[in-house]
């Protein structure tokens, strides 16, 4: 999810941001810019194309890194002539020539900003008509500089150093583009894109929609058109409009939302949805986190002792065949001391001095209660920075680490041996308050534990998977040592993307096996046609035969008849003829 940043004077720093980055407010100064050394001839000069230098070499070097030697001939030994071979050696600087009140001058600029882009030069020329002089500083190398947070209060501010006036890993996921140095601070604010959210949202039901209309379109029957829609009967397009129904409306266990009808998505009787804008703004609002939830994939801890810190890309991948149960062999613990005996209601019978961690000394006197003992030590060491707290529990003094872990013990001693009546019981041998660290399994797979801190150990498929382990030794021993599992709950988005990768698959998607239903249908007609065609031409050919034949037997036929109407004629005139005679 995109991030939106603002600074209250962007004539001093302005910045963007990315998914990445913490929302938060950062007070932020620029000291000073980044500068990139410029460095010019002490020595001025009448012209610079035609007095001559001498010849030789000459060497610049950029920071730390590598020389470069440039060669300097009477084809290239006027300032002009110098300064187009340093600018074509590559050696990380650019050339000028500056006309300034005295002369000439050469001058050097760094492509480089920062101490990193330094400039030194060593010239060894001989002859010529002038000597090139040394080179001197008009603007020196320089790193920006900024602080991080206030000296007010008496807090200490981070400080950082930049080669570059782009800054982009001093607050993750936030890219700094410093302007101008200032003794006045900037407030820098990162905030979630609220948005983009409430954008991508509106999108998401717009699209929908288009979709239910689409198949409204082509399923229906227009009765009085007499009009039927190009898919009316196919069952593919209501099991894929059932499917992305059943996954934007399905129930996400893991957010406090639950389904998308709690930040204000519904669906009327007609399929299509609607947009309760409201009701989502109050949602954006009230709880950012669990609509992320809603929408993507979630690693959760199935166990309330156990939440997840943070998930690598990798481990999330594995989950996806999985979870990965958790195991835990050693509950963490905090470093504690018991006094070993008891002051109860009674006062301090003497003056006593305990010392912790060898070096912070707390002063109790004669005559304070083991609750004005405990107030004393408490500030003390607060003051001090020591994370240990007294307290008193039952009469006797305890002091405990406020941190887990082996890395947070520490030691406790008293100038009064615990034996002395009225005394508070630590004693003249030092006692250490050791810590212990988590330890367990996840997933089968080693886990290095570290406070309360469980992280997949180094090399194995769960490396850098972080859970914190909050149960305590005496819960761990009553409920055993296995801790639930960590596993992949599906956010809405995560579950429509997968339905939808599953329904336009071109091997074995919905629509891929609707497209082989009706190649199949239109090859099955196609070889009906060809089988018909077959069957039509046979029967044309068939015809033309019987026509043929037809035709010749009528040529017959005509012939046979006009034989016989001239055998008829003939017949008629021999009549006539013989019948003439007889008259």
């Amino acid at each position: 999810q995109e991030k939106t940043v603002s600074v209250s004077d962007e004539s001093i720093l302005t910045a963007t941001a990315t998914s990445s980055a913490v929302t938060g407010t950062y007070l932020l100064r620029v000291e000073q810019l980044a500068y990139a050394h410029q460095i010019a001839t002490s020595s001025s000069y009448a012209d610079y194309d035609t007095t001559t230098f001498g010849e030789g070499t000459i060497t610049i070097q950029v920071g730390t890194g590598a020389s470069v030697e440039i060669t300097i001939d009477s084809s290239n030994n006027t300032l002009e002539g110098i300064k187009n071979a340093i600018n074509k050696s590559g050696a990380g600087v650019t050339a000028s020539i500056v006309n300034t009140t005295d002369g000439y001058k050469l001058l050097l600029s760094s492509k480089q900003t920062g101490l990193e882009g330094a400039i030194t030069v060593t010239s060894d020329l001989s002859g010529g008509e002038a000597t090139l002089s040394d080179f001197y500083d008009i603007q020196p190398a320089q790193n920006a500089r900024i602080t991080l947070g206030t000296s007010e209060g008496g807090a200490t501010p981070l400080v950082y150093e930049s080669s570059s006036n782009l800054v982009e890993d001093l607050i993750p996921g936030v890219s700094l583009n410093l302007k101008a140095a200032s003794t006045e601070s900037v407030v820098l604010t990162v905030e979630e894109d609220l948005e983009s959210i409430k954008e991508n949202i509106r999108n998401l039901v717009a699209k929908f929609n288009e979709f239910q209309d689409f198949v409204s379109e082509n399923t229906s029957f227009n009765a009085d058109a007499g009009v039927a829609g190009a898919l009316l009967g196919d069952t593919s397009l209501q099991r894929i409009q059932y499917q992305i129904l059943n996954n934007l409306f399905r129930r996400v266990t893991h957010s406090y939302f639950e389904n998308v009808a709690k930040i204000g998505i519904s669906v009327d009787h007609y399929g299509r949805l609607s947009l309760d804008e409201s009701k989502l703004e109050e949602a954006l609002q009230s709880n950012l986190e669990e609509v992320k939830k809603l929408f993507v994939n979630t690693v959760i801890a199935t166990d309330a002792d156990v939440e997840v810190v943070s998930v690598p890309y990798a481990v999330e991948s594995l989950l996806e065949d999985g979870g990965l149960e958790v195991v835990i062999t050693q509950a963490a613990e905090k470093g504690r001391v018991e006094a070993s005996t008891s002051l109860g209601s009674d006062t301090l019978g003497q003056d006593e001095t305990l010392t912790f961690n060898g070096s912070v000394v707390v002063n109790l006197t004669a005559g304070m209660t083991l609750d004005e003992v405990v107030a004393t030590i408490n500030s003390t060491l607060e003051a001090n920075g020591i994370l240990v707290e007294a307290r008193n529990e039952g009469g006797k003094l305890v002091l405990e680490h406020l941190l887990y872990g082996l890395s947070n013990s520490f030691t406790v001693v008293s100038n009064v041996d615990a034996s002395v009546p009225r005394s508070t019981g630590i004693g003249t041998t030092e006692l250490t308050g050791q810590g212990v660290d988590v330890a367990g399994t996840i997933g089968g797979y080693a886990a290095t534990g570290s406070g309360q801190m469980l992280e997949g150990g180094a090399g194995t498929p769960v490396e850098g998977l972080t859970l914190r382990v909050t149960i305590s030794s005496s819960e761990l021993a009553l409920q055993g040592n296995s801790q639930g599992s960590i596993v992949l709950s599906q956010g809405v988005g995560a579950s429509l993307k997968e339905s939808l990768d599953f329904i336009v698959d071109p091997y074995q998607g919905i629509v891929k096996s609707s497209q082989d239903l009706y190649q199949g249908l239109i090859e099955d007609i196609n070889e009906r046609i060809e089988v018909l065609e077959e069957r039509l031409s046979r029967k044309e050919e068939l015809w033309r035969e019987q026509f043929v034949a037809l035709e010749e037997a009528l040529a017959a036929f005509q012939t046979q008849g006009a034989w016989l109407t001239q055998q008829l004629a003939s017949l008629s005139a021999l009549a006539q003829s013989s019948s003439n005679q007889r008259s």
